[in-house]
C-alpha cells in the first residue's frame, strides 16, 4: 500500500476537503453531514506526510507542477474546526484554509442545517407536502433536489423558513459555524477564503444574485489582512453544474481567477479549467482508514 500511495503522489497533488470535525456530532447535525473526527483527521495528516509536502492551498495553486504535493481546506467554518483541529494541524506544522459563508455573520442559518433538521424530526413528507416551487422529481433524495441547480436556492430557503415556522421549530444553526471575524484565530497557520455569501448553489440564480453572494463575502475579507486572504474561491457543492458562466464572470469581476471543485478526484490535470477558468480538484476523506481513503484510487 505504501508503494502504492508514493505513486499517486508522484501523479498528482492531493487537496483534502474537510468540513466539521466535531468530536460529537449535535443531534440536529448528524444527519448528511461530512464531520471527520479530529483523531481520525490526525491519523489521515500523519499518514499522508510520508508521501505529500504539506502548503497551503494557495501555494499549491501557483505551482506549475504540483505533484507530490497537498493542502488542507475546511468549508463553511464550523467552530469544532477551530476549537478541536486547529491545535493538532499547528502542531503538525501544516498550513489549513478555511473558506467561510459571511451570511453568518450578519445573522444567517445555514439553510442545510435547516434541511438536515427537517430530516432528522422525520418531517420531510410533511415538508414536501407544505413547499411550493420545489422540483422534487430532480432527484429521488430530499436532500439532493434541495440542492440541485434546477431548483432556486433562494426560494428553497424560503419555503424552509416558512415551512419550520409553520411547525414552530427553529434551527441553532448560528452556534455551529463562526458568525463574526473577531472569532477568527490569527494563527500563522490559517488562511481564509471566499465560500459564497449564504452557500447557494450558484448556477440556480441570477447574475447580480451571483454577483453579490460573491462581492459580499469578499467585502468581510476585505477587512482581514491581505496575506490572510486567499485568492482562489471555493464553490459550493463544487461540482461543474453548481456554477457557469456568468458564475465565472462575477468572480473575475470580483478579482477570482481560480476555484477549488469538489468532485472527489485527485488534482493531476494541472491546466485544468472549467467554464472558463482555472480549477482545482479536491477529495474528501469519508473514511476513518489512514490514507484517507486514497485506496480508491489504487482499484
Amino acid at each position: 500500500m505504501q508503494s502504492s500511495i508514493s505513486n499517486l503522489a508522484q501523479t498528482g497533488a492531493l487537496v483534502l476537503l474537510y468540513h466539521a470535525t466535531f468530536s460529537n456530532v449535535p443531534t440536529e447535525l448528524q444527519n448528511d453531514l461530512h464531520n471527520i473526527h479530529p483523531d481520525v483527521l490526525r491519523t489521515h495528516i500523519e499518514y499522508l506526510s510520508e508521501f505529500y509536502c504539506f502548503v497551503s492551498v494557495d501555494e499549491l495553486a501557483a505551482m506549475s507542477d504540483p505533484r507530490g504535493f497537498a493542502a488542507v481546506t475546511f468549508d463553511d467554518g464550523y467552530r469544532c474546526v477551530f476549537d478541536e483541529t486547529m491545535p493538532l494541524l499547528e502542531s503538525l506544522g501544516v498550513p489549513f484554509t478555511v473558506f467561510l459563508n459571511s451570511g453568518n455573520f450578519e445573522g444567517a442559518v445555514f439553510w442545510r442545517d435547516k434541511v438536515r433538521l427537517i430530516s432528522s424530526l422525520g418531517l420531510i413528507a410533511e415538508f414536501e407536502a407544505f413547499m411550493d416551487g420545489i422540483d422534487s422529481a430532480v432527484d429521488e433524495r430530499f436532500y439532493r433536489y434541495t440542492k440541485s441547480p434546477r431548483n432556486n436556492s433562494e426560494v428553497v430557503d424560503r419555503q424552509l423558513d416558512l415551512f419550520l415556522e409553520s411547525q414552530c421549530l427553529e434551527v441553532r444553526g448560528s452556534g455551529y459555524c463562526v458568525t463574526s471575524l473577531e472569532e477568527l484565530p490569527d494563527s500563522a497557520y490559517v488562511n481564509y477564503g471566499n465560500h459564497s455569501h449564504r452557500h447557494y448553489v450558484l448556477s440556480s440564480l441570477l447574475s447580480t444574485e451571483q454577483n453579490l453572494e460573491i462581492k459580499n463575502t469578499k467585502n468581510w475579507l476585505d477587512k482581514l489582512p491581505a496575506e490572510k486572504c486567499s485568492d482562489i474561491f471555493s464553490v459550493p457543492f463544487g461540482a461543474l453544474g453548481d456554477f457557469d458562466e456568468r458564475t465565472v464572470a462575477a468572480l473575475k469581476e470580483n478579482n477570482y481567477d481560480k476555484v477549488l471543485l469538489s468532485r472527489n478526484r485527485l488534482h493531476t490535470e494541472f491546466g485544468l479549467h472549467a467554464h472558463g477558468i482555472a480549477a482545482i480538484e479536491r477529495f474528501m476523506p469519508r473514511s476513518s482508514e489512514k490514507d484517507a481513503g486514497l485506496r480508491f484510487f489504487l482499484a
